[in-house]
């Protein structure tokens, strides 16, 4: 039996992505019960404040920033040489509207 390459690749790249999308949605189902879309619209900050705003551990609250970077989604520069991210998505009530 032939398999048809282009097929099977189109099908790999869509599972892959559909994978990622699913491990992603915990993220942001965290991301919102915590609070930390809700304090990040607020202003750009550094992991270890939105840690101390939100009342998580930092080690954690950095894990999950980099989750975020890792799918596109936090818009961040760097303050005093430590990485500050927030999400240009997210409103007062910590949900996307």
């Amino acid at each position: 039996m032939t398999i048809d390459q282009d097929k099977l690749m189109e099908f790999l790249h869509r599972f892959v992505g559909d994978l990622g999308a699913t491990m992603a949605a915990g993220n942001v189902l965290v991301g919102d019960r915590l609070g930390f879309y809700r304090v990040l619209a607020e202003r750009p900050m550094p992991p270890r404040e939105l840690a101390e705003r939100t009342g998580t551990a930092t080690r954690y609250v950095d894990e999950w920033l980099r989750g975020q970077a890792a799918g596109g989604n936090p818009r961040g520069r760097r303050i005093g040489g430590a990485p500050a991210a927030w999400v240009s998505t997210a409103r007062k009530g910590g949900t996307r509207q």
